[in-house]
């Protein structure tokens, strides 16, 4: 299927990415083991939670904008 049609197919959650991180997580970093499946994703909050380390998350209202490529930032 062309993932351009994935949403007419399923509902799902966009995502804001911001983040912040208490020091003694960011001093542990290195040595928490490579995620599989964050490799995969290209997501690194899945380290942290493959590692055990509890995340926060909260819903935002409205439309969001990505501003992916430098053409799309301009």
């Amino acid at each position: 299927m062309d993932p351009a049609e994935w949403c007419a197919h399923t509902s799902f959650w966009g995502h804001v990415g911001i983040y912040a991180y208490r020091a003694d997580v960011l001093l542990r970093w290195p040595q928490l083991p490579i995620s599989p499946l964050g490799h995969l994703e290209k997501l690194e909050q899945l380290r942290l939670i493959e590692a055990g380390i509890r995340i926060d998350t909260l819903e935002v209202e409205g439309d969001q904008y990505s501003a992916d490529t430098p053409e799309q930032l301009e």
